[in-house]
């Protein structure tokens, strides 16, 4: 018999345990065995209060053999260690009464994962299902939250969690959740809270680099791209006749053909005296250059090596 079958009126407990004898007028030889059977009974309980149970069955249809075996169901509870996590809505069974559901003291049925292999459970018999006092807590039980918060605590120090904005989550994020010394570049005037400004490059170019990181340069970034005036002077170039244009040039004369230098005649013209009448054509137009001498644009603008990491 177990415990569970004991009353609470001491009349009733003359015969309520087969195992333990109470009865007006026994013999004095039954004393002594009905209190080591008090004994062990109590014993038996101690253990299914404990913990010393391990359950067995299935992850969602449960069972448990207690110590000693229940016969009524009613106002009992104990403790079992869970031999498998459940899958979603759970039944237990407990000796030889009927299974019935797994609930959460809410009421509620079990959600995935509320049971987990190898923890103690404590349970209690409810009207007519089975009560886990210490089962996780499922999402619909967790009391509900404004929209956009989180359950945290963002004091730096040991304090309650309460409810906090998300964007103070990711304030805090920045202030506590990265090593010290660690940098980071932001698009924004000045650090973030937590955070000290880093004044050592000023006026640079970003440089991505695969390996090792380091700086360079002399012009800063501003001055380097901006509006440059080129300056200088193209030296003097003398052609010779294959650079020139192929040109002629135009003879206007008049020459009486009476006129005589020798034998022959000093020169021949066609035409009629008087007319106009060209050179032989000379030049080819070939190509020449000039020099140039000016100012150099240094653009060796300073720059700072990065390297692109991502998170593992």
């Amino acid at each position: 018999m177990s415990i569970t079958d004991w009353s609470t009126s001491q009349t009733a407990n003359q015969t309520a345990d087969s195992e333990i004898n109470w009865q007006e007028g026994q013999l004095p030889s039954t004393v002594n065995n009905s209190a080591r059977a008090m004994m062990a009974t109590l014993a038996a309980w101690r253990n299914d209060m404990g913990g010393a149970i391990t359950a067995g069955g299935t992850a969602d249809a449960i069972t448990v053999t207690l110590e000693k075996p229940m016969t009524s169901a009613a106002y009992s509870f104990f403790s079992f260690i869970a031999s498998a996590t459940n899958t979603g809505a759970a039944t237990l069974k407990v000796d030889s009464q009927s299974a019935l559901p797994l609930r959460s003291v809410s009421g509620a049925s079990l959600s995935a994962g509320q049971i987990r292999t190898g923890r103690i459970y404590h349970v209690i018999k409810g009207s007519s299902e089975w009560l886990v006092s210490n089962a996780g807590q499922a999402n619909d039980e967790v009391a509900y939250m404004a929209a956009g918060t989180v359950k945290a605590n963002l004091t730096g120090s040991s304090a309650a969690p309460t409810d906090s904005t998300v964007q103070s989550l990711a304030s805090a994020i920045f202030a506590y959740g990265f090593p010290t010394g660690t940098k980071m570049l932001f698009v924004q005037t000045s650090a973030p809270t937590g955070w000290t400004k880093d004044t050592t490059h000023d006026n640079k170019a970003l440089r991505i680099v695969s390996g090792a990181a380091g700086t360079g340069g002399t012009v800063d970034f501003t001055a380097a791209f901006a509006s440059q005036t080129v300056a200088g002077t193209v030296g003097n170039t003398t052609l010779d006749i294959t650079q020139i244009p192929a040109h002629t040039h135009t003879l206007s004369a008049f020459v009486s053909s009476s006129l005589r230098g020798d034998s022959a005649p000093l020169t021949s013209f066609s035409g009629s005296p008087g007319t106009a009448q060209t050179t032989s054509s000379v030049g080819s137009g070939a190509a020449h250059t000039h020099s140039f001498t000016g100012t150099a644009i240094d653009l060796a603008v300073k720059y700072v090596d990065v390297i692109v990491a991502m998170k593992d």
